[in-house]
């Protein structure tokens, strides 16, 4: 079994009505980057102001990528039978889940949130990636706006450091 490190952009904060715009998954067996999917998807939609001040990615420089539904099959066979890893699981799991739907098709995997673990880990501090990262001595993304691939790569570095500490990780 292996890990997918797994990271989105999206047009805004709600899966019901908005999209992915933006996605990594890191495959990761014994806790070395074997592959990885980087892949940006024109959804043909406004991107919320709040979504762009995290990432910066613009409409117009969406134009020419293609939609999710050509990668869909690529996505599923490299998820399929490994376990997913995520900050704040929940949010890119309903999105993925999301776009899966549009297209009539299901996709079902394991995971594992990161965000609840460091929330068990660092009680009363602050758990986003970056925080994680600078206290675990971990370079951060230098720059002020969100990518999915650089934030799929700060997380397995961090996923990395939390199997080293021996800490119980549950899969649900």
């Amino acid at each position: 079994m292996k890990y997918i490190i797994l990271d989105t952009e999206t047009t805004g904060l709600n899966y019901k009505k908005d999209r992915i715009i933006e996605i990594s998954l890191l495959k990761i067996k014994k806790n070395f980057i074997k592959s990885s999917i980087h892949k940006f998807f024109n959804v043909k939609r406004k991107i919320s102001r709040e979504a762009f001040k995290v990432h910066g990615i613009k409409k117009n420089f969406l134009k020419k990528k293609k939609e999710f539904k050509v990668y869909y099959k690529k996505i599923k066979k490299y998820i399929n039978n490994n376990i997913i890893v995520s900050h704040n699981a929940k949010f890119d799991i309903n999105f993925l889940k999301k776009e899966y739907k549009i297209i009539g098709e299901n996709i079902n995997f394991k995971a594992i949130d990161t965000l609840k673990i460091a929330r068990k880990m660092f009680v009363g501090k602050r758990n986003n990636l970056e925080s994680l990262g600078k206290r675990m001595k971990i370079k951060t993304n230098i720059f002020k706006k969100h990518s999915a691939y650089d934030d799929s790569l700060l997380l397995y570095n961090i996923f990395i450091k939390i199997k080293s500490r021996q800490i119980k990780v549950r899969v649900s």
